[in-house]
């Protein structure tokens, strides 16, 4: 069962997530903070974590950049924005964003992005 993390300030948006993927097959986690974020990952180690770029206080390019200062063994993290700054985009990248998911997306969308950073590279 994969375990996914969601990070995102709008509660309308956590609860759809927890209604796109299948419960036998996902493990769903939600933070509406960076700071719930935290709590959750002192507790959980997920196989992937979807974060929003664009929240108040502390954003999702503030968390990329704690992650990755904080965590050795790092999962692939995805953005999830309804931004088209591309400049913001470009930012999660430079930070270890693995993938950016726009909003609104589809639950298969959801589904087959999730898989796709999941699997070991072919050789």
């Amino acid at each position: 069962m994969m375990k996914v993390l969601f990070i995102d300030d709008e509660r309308i948006i956590l609860t759809l997530m927890t209604h796109l993927l299948p419960p036998e097959s996902y493990q769903v986690y939600t933070a509406g903070s960076v700071a719930e974020a935290w709590e959750i990952l002192e507790q959980v180690q997920p196989d992937v974590i979807c974060c929003d770029l664009v929240m108040p206080g502390v954003s999702g390019l503030d968390f990329l950049t704690q992650y990755r200062q904080k965590v050795s063994e790092s999962v692939p993290v995805i953005v999830l924005s309804g931004s088209k700054e591309y400049s913001l985009l470009n930012k999660a990248f430079d930070l270890g964003a693995v993938a950016n998911l726009s909003k609104p997306f589809t639950g298969q969308d959801l589904i087959t992005l999730l898989d796709d950073v999941t699997q070991p590279p072919l050789s």
